[in-house]
């Protein structure tokens, strides 16, 4: 028989539950941010935001998921690899865009692009790339 009551033990076991899942979040997102730092290698960016993706991806704002997408983007241009480069661009492109209405494509453009530069610098690799998405982007199509 427990010296406790009922109504105690149900509230330490949540009240350990949700610390346990603040610090797994709190602790994956200090990880996740790895990936939008210029200092760290183009490899280990690429392999912190896969990671990310899946250690918390279930939780991440469609925005959130385009700023990842946006920093797998500049990795793989630096790493040379060019076409998987222009299709994360677009990825990230198409999952920031519902984010961006009401506006005209020019103020979209430059919206995605002042967010999503924030914190990563563009290589001459990763401009190009992005290039070749945003060209498509600003036809009336896109």
């Amino acid at each position: 028989m427990s010296i406790l009551p009922k109504k105690t033990v149900i509230i330490a076991v949540l009240a350990n539950v949700f610390i346990l899942f603040w610090a797994y979040m709190f602790g994956t997102s200090l990880y996740a941010g790895q990936c939008y730092k210029d200092g760290v290698t183009p490899e280990k960016r690429l392999e912190i935001c896969t990671r990310s993706l899946s250690l918390n991806g279930v939780f991440l704002t469609d925005w959130q998921q385009a700023s990842n997408s946006f920093a797998q983007a500049v990795a793989l241009a630096d790493l040379g690899e060019a076409s998987r480069s222009v299709t994360m661009f677009s990825a990230s492109w198409d999952q920031a865009k519902p984010f961006l209405r009401g506006k005209d494509q020019k103020e979209k453009v430059q919206h995605f692009l002042r967010d999503m530069t924030y914190r990563l610098t563009l290589t001459p690799a990763a401009k190009s790339a992005l290039s070749t998405v945003l060209k498509s982007c600003t036809t009336p199509s896109g």
